[in-house]
């Protein structure tokens, strides 16, 4: 069992390194342009390839690593591989109760801790509504700023 957790750490950490490389790829089909480097020339918000053809695209985007760790945790669902064995009806295949639990558990954290890291899939809301919330708050109610007007004496 260890050589298999030793194995999916490798494996997963290959995935973080493709993405951390960073690089860009020409989106036009035709065009094999591939680099690291970040221009400043923009167009519509992407970088522009070389070929003047197409824009740069990441090759391995964040979104790519988070469902790759999720394909991950699926692969190693107990419960899911365990409905899976029972209704294909494999007689050669057998999965040991205790111990395939405890396998798929210590496979399953790996992979969890791996998600946890990215924190892809977290949504922090008040972060998301800063903008729309009063600055200040007293108590949990929002204060209203005294409004002064000129010439009034209170």
């Amino acid at each position: 069992m260890d050589h298999i957790y030793n194995t999916l750490v490798l494996f997963m950490r290959k995935f973080v390194e493709k993405y951390y490389k960073g690089w860009y790829i020409c989106e036009d089909p035709a065009c094999t342009y591939r680099e690291r480097a970040v221009s400043l020339k923009l167009e519509k918000g992407y970088l522009v390839c070389a070929c003047k053809q197409g824009v740069m695209m990441r090759e391995y985007t964040d979104s790519d690593l988070h469902l790759q760790f999720n394909y991950l945790l699926y692969v190693f669902d107990f419960v899911k591989q365990q409905e899976e064995h029972n209704s294909s009806g494999n007689a050669k295949v057998e999965l040991d109760g205790d111990k395939a639990k405890l396998g798929f558990a210590r496979l399953s954290n790996a992979v969890n801790q791996k998600l946890k890291q990215s924190s892809y899939s977290e949504i922090r809301l008040c972060e998301l509504f800063s903008e729309l919330m009063p600055k200040q708050f007293e108590f949990g109610r929002p204060t209203v700023p005294k409004t002064e007007y000129p010439g009034r004496n209170e």
